[in-house]
């Protein structure tokens, strides 16, 4: 919601880099996937494995595209509500991220393959 109001509003998620109201597309766009894929992997629809690999790919190589920055980090990360203030806890956040986006990608895909020819 505060992309909608603030028309400055940085997003730096990983290797997005993005100001204004143009950043809710590399966002809105995956989410919408993702929610389609998981969907259609609930109505055991093998399209939606394949969608919900996609779409978890998608964040776990911007999150993982994002950890040189925060491995070479010397000082805190803060945002408008936390500070983070050792480097290490950073990372491991960062890393333990990725890691679920990876491991939900897998999931997904061996859904998709597994899940039978006469399926919707």
């Amino acid at each position: 919601m505060v992309i909608l109001h603030e028309a400055s509003f940085r997003l730096n998620i990983g290797v997005i880099k993005m100001t204004g109201r143009v950043a809710l597309w590399p966002v809105l766009l995956p989410a919408a996937i993702g929610l389609a894929g998981l969907i259609l992997v609930l109505w055991h629809v093998r399209w939606g494995g394949w969608l919900l690999s996609a779409y978890s790919l998608f964040w776990a190589g911007a999150l993982t595209a994002g950890l040189p920055a925060i491995w070479n980090a010397k000082t805190s990360f803060c945002t408008r509500t936390i500070c983070i203030t050792t480097p290490w806890l950073g990372r491991l956040l960062l890393f333990a991220l990725a890691s679920c986006f990876f491991l939900l990608a897998s999931w997904a895909y061996l859904t998709a393959r597994l899940c039978p020819r006469n399926a919707r």
